[in-house]
Order: structure tokens, then sequence, then C-alpha cells
């Protein structure tokens, strides 16, 4: 079966809601998009509705869910706080799922985004670790920019995969947990996520305040952008350091999910070991032979064995 293509739908205070697919090869969910409203002129977003009056957000809204039932797509509107019936049950099974294996993608991408900057930086300094040039400022500023694009959808999406782990946790092994430090680490990725928030919000406030048709305006959100970029450049960096707690867990549920359960085999009361025993039992088994009618609960007898007791 073919994997269905993903649309988050996310709220934005000025542009009303913003959008991202999980493929850029998924046609199908940016029609649905484009169709519905949405616009891919904000420099920012890929994906944004443009306006924040609720009749047009309802009606993007309205259009979408009504349209995704004809597609291989779900909209994850999770984020939103008001789920749609049209995805729900598929949203239940998979949402969890799908953002912790997005999640791996992700951290995949960090990664490699550090291990590039690792391989050229040492290139861009003298002896010394000075940089040479302009070069080293450029490059360090495309790997902030990498880093950030992987990390920014975890402001929304992480608190849900947080809070999914930290109800985990009791229900995990004890020994485990510690060993795995997972409640420490829970906490360091909560921390990063306070402090990619924060820098998100100054530069929506400079969104905010900067006028378009001003001659600088670009110029002046490319800084903004830039400085954005550096400044969550340690937060984006702890959270894919530590990240992998997440897929942990996730790992640890299903492991004791998957563990045969077995019935719970307290001791039994005086009174009933001694209904059952043979002596008990020649009586109940004459007195049943005598009866005129013979109950149903007897096919469940096997020779003298009695049923086990609950």
């Amino acid at each position: 079966m073919t994997e269905p293509a993903w649309i988050t739908l996310s709220p934005h205070s000025h542009l009303g809601l913003t959008a991202t697919v999980s493929d850029d090869d998924q046609e199908e969910a940016q029609d649905l998009l484009l169709d519905a409203g949405f616009s891919t002129g904000h420099p920012e977003y890929k994906y944004t509705l443009g306006t924040s009056q609720s009749d047009a957000v309802q009606q993007a809204l309205e259009q979408l869910y009504t349209e995704v039932a004809d597609h291989q797509v779900v909209i994850d509107d999770v984020d939103l706080g008001r789920p749609a019936s049209v995805t729900a049950q598929v949203r239940k099974r998979a949402v969890h799922p799908a953002r912790t294996n997005r999640l791996a993608t992700a951290t995949a991408a960090g990664e490699r985004a550090l291990a590039e900057w690792d391989a050229v930086s040492d290139s861009l300094c003298d002896g010394e670790g000075w940089p040479l040039d302009d070069r080293y400022g450029l490059r360090q500023q495309q790997r902030d920019a990498e880093m950030w694009a992987q990390f920014e959808p975890y402001l929304r999406q992480g608190p849900p995969l947080l809070a999914h782990a930290e109800a985990s946790l009791p229900h995990l092994g004890p020994d485990e947990r510690v060993a795995a430090r997972w409640a420490y680490r829970l906490r360091v990725l909560r921390d990063a996520l306070k402090g990619g928030t924060r820098v998100q919000g100054e530069s929506e406030f400079v969104a905010e305040v900067l006028v378009p048709e001003h001659p600088h305006y670009q110029e002046t959100w490319q800084r903004a952008i830039a400085l954005r970029n550096a400044e969550g450049w340690h937060y984006a960096l702890t959270w894919f350091e530590h990240a992998d707690v997440l897929t942990e867990i996730t790992q640890a549920e299903r492991a004791l999910a998957a563990e045969p359960t077995s019935p719970h085999r307290g001791p039994q009361r005086p009174e009933a070991a001694r209904a059952w025993s043979p002596h008990a039992l020649q009586h109940i088994n004459a007195a049943l032979e005598s009866s005129s009618v013979r109950p149903a609960a007897t096919r469940l007898f096997r020779g003298d064995t009695p049923p086990r007791s609950r």
C-alpha cells in the first residue's frame, strides 16, 4: 500500500495557517492546499493561507477536510486543537509513529549538516583556529540555516512527542529509565524547545513590524533570519543531540506491548481450595449426574479437573 502524503497544519497569529507537506513530490497534497487558498509567496513558510480572518480559515479547513477523503492524503491538524473527524482515526493510529519516524530522518539530516561543517571548518581557519576570510562566516550561516530548517517544525511537533514520552515513563522498567537517563534527557529537550520558541517569537516580531514596501525590506529580513538561525543554533544542536531518547522510549513501549501477558494467579481462598478438594468434587459430580437437567456449564469440565479460579 502506498504511503499517504501528510499535510501538517499549524496556526499562525498573522498568517492564519501554515502548512507543510511530508514530501516535495506529493503533488496531490500540494494541489489540495493551493485549491483551498494557500499560497507559496511567503519567504519563511512554504504554504500559507495569508489571512487570520476566522471565516477564511474555516472555509479553507472545510475544503481541505472535504477534499482529502478522495486522496491518499492525511491531514495532521493536532496543532490546531480541533481534530478533523475525517482523519481522526487515521491520525490516532499513525501520527505518533509517523512523527517519531520523521524525527529520526530530521536527526540524520542534522547530523549530516554537522558532519559537513566539521569537514570544511578546519580548512577555513589558520593554524591557530582563526577564520581566514569571509568564507567561514558564510559557511557558518549555511550550517545554521540547515539546522534551523530541521529544528523549526519541532517547536510545534516536539511538545506532543515529549508529553507522550513523559506519560510513558512510569510504565517502563525503572532500571532502564535510570541507566538511559531518560527523564533528564527529556528535560533537556524541553529546555531546547523553550529556547527555540523564544528565538522564533523574536523573529516573528521583526516580521510584524517590517513594511514589505520598504526599499530595504529584503535586506533587513534576511539579516533577521540569519540572526535567528545563529541564536537558534545552540537549541537546534541540543535538540538533535538528545532527540534519540524519544525513539528509545517508543521502542521500549513497543517491546513492553509485545511481551506476553501471563494471567494473575493469586492465592486461592481456603474455602475455594476446599470446595475443589477430591471429596467435594465427588459430591458435586454425583449431584450433577442425579439431576434431570444437566447444566450447560458442565461442558467446561474435563474429567475431574475443575475450572481455574480467576
